[in-house]
């Protein structure tokens, strides 16, 4: 098995298809999921290797030992960030609960992060809650209701963040913040002034160990689509 020395947002690429494949069973790749289990064993150092998927065209694919840097993130790092998440989901959820009423599982999804911020346990129904606020998402029909539906799926899956410095790591901690803005810029009309404004309000209440995780990360740059402009206003300003 060789090495492969990749970095930046393609070793975050390589890195969850690998994770993705191996730890779930799944052979669609979906990269824009956040339920992935932590690698254990990785915090304490600075760089480690990861055995990697790498899919080619067609159904082509290798295998690589990926080495890449590492963060340390404790257990009280995930739960801040986990409440932090939880607060900001709930900002935004009635915008999903307003047209899915009968819908309960981005609410069920944010308990769940709740209940690992008070217990620090991470079981299989919060990955569970995490998989069922996504596909709510998907089946609710209403843009800024799905928004807010994948930040709350987001929140759920904070705790299985990996210790891996690449930005899809950083994607996930910022994910439901960012979901957030969107959900409420979504509702206003696509109006960036609100989504701008819950970016603010974000990272007022973010806690000094979320902005301590996030400074350990590599920074975010700013992207294309609008999405994209909220991660990196967010990650950029959690920075300061």
């Amino acid at each position: 098995m060789g090495t492969l020395l990749v970095t930046g947002d393609e070793i975050g690429r390589v890195v969850v298809t690998a994770t993705r494949h191996v730890r779930t069973g799944r052979d669609r790749h979906d990269p824009d999921h956040p339920c992935e289990k932590p690698l254990v064993g990785l915090g304490d150092t600075n760089r480690a290797f990861v055995t990697a998927i790498v899919f080619g065209s067609g159904s082509s694919r290798t295998r690589h030992d990926v080495r890449v840097d590492t963060v340390t993130i404790s257990e009280e790092d995930r739960r801040f960030l986990g409440l932090w998440a939880a607060d900001c989901v709930e900002r935004v959820l009635p915008l999903f609960e307003a047209k899915a009423p009968w819908d309960t599982r981005p609410r069920e999804a944010v308990e769940g992060i709740r209940g690992f911020v008070r217990e620090g346990k991470r079981t299989g129904r919060l990955r569970s809650v995490a998989w069922a606020a996504h596909a709510a998402a998907g089946e609710v029909g209403d843009r800024a209701a799905a928004a807010a539906a994948r930040a709350a799926c987001y929140a759920a899956a904070t705790p299985y963040i990996h210790p891996l410095a690449t930005p899809h790591q950083s994607k996930h901690a910022l994910g439901p913040a960012v979901y957030q803005a969107r959900a409420r810029e979504l509702a206003a009309g696509d109006d960036a002034r609100a989504g701008d404004e819950e970016i603010r309000w974000a990272v007022e209440h973010a806690w000094p160990a979320v902005r301590g995780l996030v400074r350990r990360m590599p920074p975010r740059g700013p992207g294309r689509s609008r999405l994209d402009a909220l991660y990196y206003q967010l990650d950029a300003a959690l920075r300061r």
